[in-house]
């Protein structure tokens, strides 16, 4: 009968342990590469341009928001500076001011959620 000496079944235990502590935590989102993404698409609203458009640029943005998809005008917005992460994004609040397409005007306070990692994404989170 063989026996292993106990300093190789300990090394071998604590290597089959360090190997087996399961899935890393995912590093937080980058918070200014947020903001500025939020921004991007923001203004890109106000300008006129479509949401499907920002999948155009380099890098793209996907950006989620029903009333910008429907024709809603964006004429102003406010983004608070003061985000907080939560997950694998971003959440800012943002007050915007809204043309419906029938031409009345509202203020709606919403948040975004905002993803700055493999792909970026904007989705307004009362959606």
């Amino acid at each position: 009968m063989y026996h292993c000496p106990v300093p190789i079944v300990l090394v071998l235990s604590l290597l089959a342990a360090i190997g087996c502590s399961g899935p890393s935590e995912s590093p937080r989102p980058d918070s200014t590469l947020s903001q500025t993404t939020l921004n991007t698409a923001l203004e890109a609203w106000q300008k006129g341009e479509a949401p499907k458009s920002l999948m155009d640029r380099q890098p793209p943005i996907l950006v989620i928001d029903g009333q910008w998809a429907s024709g809603a005008t964006l004429t102003k917005y406010e983004i608070d500076p003061a985000g907080s992460p939560a997950a694998n994004t971003w959440q800012f609040n943002v007050k915007l001011t809204i043309q419906t397409p029938k031409g009345k005007p509202q203020v709606v306070k919403t948040f975004y959620n905002v993803s700055a990692g493999k792909t970026l994404s904007v989705a307004r989170a009362d959606e």
